[in-house]
């Protein structure tokens, strides 16, 4: 608030009393209130202002970002069902291997050197040739 000299408070008529000087003076102090008043309101209106973009702004990047890891969220679960799809094929590969040797051991002799005679290679002709 800017200081008023004592000499402008005398000739606008505070001391002497004149009417005219004191609605001088009334219309220059509502003006400088307004004006007081309009500067403050003014940087309040755009903190107010920058403080409402920068939430926009924050609002928008936390959406972003949560479409982001929903999408990322939708491609691990469907990787994760194609893994597990997977897994389960894989472990009946497995069991039904595991089977046929049992059965292969079951119906056939082991040659006791453990080495490859001629039987066991005709069985494994047999198996993988084309019907």
């Amino acid at each position: 608030m800017p200081f008023i000299p004592l000499w402008a408070v005398k000739a606008l008529g505070f001391v002497t009393g004149s009417k005219t000087a004191m609605l001088v003076a009334g219309a220059v102090l509502a003006l400088f209130a307004f004006f007081t008043w309009h500067h403050f309101d003014k940087s309040s209106a755009v903190k107010l202002a920058i403080s409402g973009l920068l939430q926009n702004e924050e609002t928008a990047f936390l959406k972003a970002t949560l479409a982001e890891e929903q999408r990322r969220r939708v491609i691990i679960e469907q990787a994760n069902g194609q893994l597990t799809a997977r897994i389960v094929r894989d472990e009946v590969t497995r069991l039904g291997l595991n089977q046929r040797i049992k059965d292969y051991e079951n119906l056939h002799a082991i040659n006791p050197d453990c080495s490859v005679d001629q039987r066991l290679i005709d069985v494994m002709r047999r198996q993988h040739q084309p019907d």
